[in-house]
């Protein structure tokens, strides 16, 4: 449960009653009308906005736990150019690897038409897309297909396809596929999803006065939910910061607020 002091804005997640910078009596969020929040703040795209011109640079990035690679946001085309390297180089092996490794017969099977998850000794346990999790970085097709080896035992190989933009629906990148083979679908489902859904979103921002702002989020999913991690406490800095902690982060108004500083939206 989040309590707010009205008088200097410090917010605590814990059940106490007076606010320890001031004293004052805190109140529930949940309990307090939007309007008596934010009244004081206003529209945060128009409380960003005000920023724009006093912005010298900024760094919009997600870097990806598992694989430790760096995907750059402020660009969609150069993120998915990243997105793909980064795929290409974790997830080597493609189609006719498959093939060949399995010896999947070609005959009973068009392979000009109908994907590798269609063929009759293949089976999709797992098809799943990053757009249905509103993914912040570029989309991408992920699942897990089930094979037989040449003991008749199943093995399970997660696989991802980039979303090269337009219709969601469409114009998706060949299949990368794990170059392991996973015994159960549920360890071949959590590699790919581990890979895909864990990581750190850095959000820098450098002012024309020299200041300087860095947040993070743990989560690159649905919204960031920025936090401050590091100010060098004067100038544009520290008043894009007290506006930043009027809008009770982490919140969604607080990533507007921020990514219209940037100019991002």
């Amino acid at each position: 449960m989040k309590y707010i002091c009205e008088h200097c804005r410090n917010q605590v997640s814990d059940s106490q009653k007076f606010c320890g910078s001031c004293g004052m009596k805190l109140q529930n969020v949940n309990d307090m009308n939007d309007k008596n929040i934010y009244d004081q703040v206003g529209d945060p795209r128009e409380e960003g906005g005000r920023f724009q011109d006093e912005v010298e640079s900024y760094d919009y990035v997600v870097t990806y736990s598992d694989m430790g690679d760096t995907v750059d946001l402020k660009d969609f085309d150069k993120a998915k150019d990243q997105f793909m390297n980064m795929w290409e180089s974790e997830y080597g092996r493609r189609e006719e690897d498959i093939i060949s490794e399995f010896n999947l017969n070609t005959e009973n099977w068009d392979r000009d038409r109908d994907p590798l998850a269609e063929h009759p000794d293949v089976e999709r346990v797992v098809a799943d897309n990053t757009y249905n999790s509103a993914y912040i970085p570029p989309d991408a097709e992920f699942g897990v297909l089930r094979i037989e080896d040449e003991d008749g035992i199943d093995v399970y190989i997660p696989y991802v396809s980039i979303h090269l933009g337009g219709d969601i629906r469409g114009n998706y990148s060949e299949l990368f596929f794990s170059n392991e083979n996973f015994s159960d679908q549920e360890n071949a489902q959590y590699d790919v999803a581990e890979k895909l859904f864990i990581g750190t979103i850095h959000l820098n921002i450098k002012f024309k006065d020299g200041s300087e702002l860095m947040f993070d989020s743990e989560q690159i999913e649905d919204v960031e939910y920025f936090e401050l991690y590091e100010s060098s406490g004067y100038g544009v800095a520290d008043d894009v910061v007290e506006i930043f902690n009027e809008y009770i982060p982490p919140s969604t108004d607080g990533d507007e607020f921020l990514l219209e500083v940037v100019d991002h939206i």
